[in-house]
């Protein structure tokens, strides 16, 4: 069976310069800044008291079903989940199932903390069941697949910063290679105090929270509008990013000298790490970082979503490719080219 192209048919980011994919091209194309000082909980005994916090969120504009209680990075994944499906026209089908591929670094957390503080601070009878079965890693995997009737592939990734743009790399396999038609793929990770306690000192700049997904079929023969998702590489250990970004490349079938731009989602101190050779001036490089704050597990998915709204909205208008880097300090490296239909 020949090679599938892969196209991006709608985003759902979930950030804090912007909810839905128009909000996030405006904020985008603004250069907005979505750090600012915590509300969401209490942070004034951290080190940290600023983020990149999505404030004003409310899961009830997303979804129909009454919840009584929906943890935070489920939520955000509920949220992402609709406007993604809303915008690429897909409605459950036992003919065509639609699939999940979900990346988190962290998981739910808010759940296994508020279900730890029962048990220790309190009598263990008082624990909550249901906070117990929200705090699974891949429990927004199970709510956002039985809340849309997602029947496909599912499958949920934790491998640190590079998990979200470890999904989609698995799912542009899977539709490139014949063996899925629909599929969502991207990742979440959300701010809590337990996680910004913990990570006190140890961050190396702001962190951030977000969810995005990306709705991922075959290609139409003629849709010049559609951003493509050209490639993927990856790899780890010692030059791991390079190799993975030589691999994306090869993939796509293209050099260094032809990327318009690089939208870069690395540990700030793993950029050093990218080794590329440029026959010309290098491609426009940005960091989301600076402007969502470090969004973990989402890191990779939110420079995705951003690469194919930059390339939809004509935010990049003379940029046909675009390299989408994330990696950690590990030499793990998860590569993605996207790209502009059309030609």
């Amino acid at each position: 069976m020949p090679l599938r192209t892969v196209a991006v048919r709608a985003v759902g980011p979930v950030t804090s310069i912007g909810i839905g994919a128009e909000a996030f091209a405006g904020g985008l194309a603004e250069k907005r800044c979505g750090i600012d000082e915590i509300v969401g909980f209490d942070a004034t005994d951290l080190a940290v008291q600023v983020a990149g916090e999505v404030q004003g969120f409310d899961i009830t504009e997303h979804i129909e079903s009454v919840k009584s209680y929906v943890d935070r990075t489920s939520a955000f994944g509920l949220a992402a989940a609709s406007m993604a499906l809303r915008d690429a026209g897909w409605e459950p089908s036992d003919e065509r199932p639609i699939g999940l591929l979900l990346g988190t670094e962290w998981g739910c957390l808010e759940s296994m903390e508020l279900f730890a503080e029962k048990i220790t601070k309190a009598d263990p009878k008082f624990a909550q069941p249901l906070l117990f079965t929200q705090g699974y890693m891949n429990a927004p995997n199970s709510l956002i697949s039985i809340e849309f009737g997602l029947r496909g592939f599912n499958a949920c990734f934790s491998c640190g910063r590079t998990s979200g743009a470890t999904a989609i790399a698995y799912a542009f396999d899977l539709i490139r290679h014949g063996r899925a038609d629909r599929l969502l793929a991207g990742g979440i990770d959300v701010l809590s105090r337990v996680l910004c306690r913990s990570l006190d000192g140890t961050a190396c700049g702001p962190l951030g929270e977000a969810a995005g997904l990306l709705a991922l079929e075959p290609a139409a023969e003629h849709d010049p509008d559609a951003a493509l998702l050209l490639a993927s590489g990856q790899a780890s250990g010692k030059d791991g990013c390079s190799r993975a970004v030589k691999a994306a490349l090869a993939e796509a079938g293209i050099d260094a000298g032809q990327l318009d731009a690089i939208l870069l989602a690395t540990d700030p101190a793993a950029a050093g790490q990218i080794d590329l050779d440029f026959a010309g001036p290098p491609p426009e490089i940005r960091c989301l970082d600076v402007i969502l704050g470090d969004t973990m597990g989402a890191s990779g998915a939110m420079a995705a979503s951003a690469a194919a709204v930059m390339l939809r909205h004509g935010i990049l208008p003379q940029a046909w490719h675009v390299a989408v880097i994330c990696a950690d300090l590990s030499g793990a490296c998860t590569t993605l080219i996207v790209g502009r239909g059309g030609r």
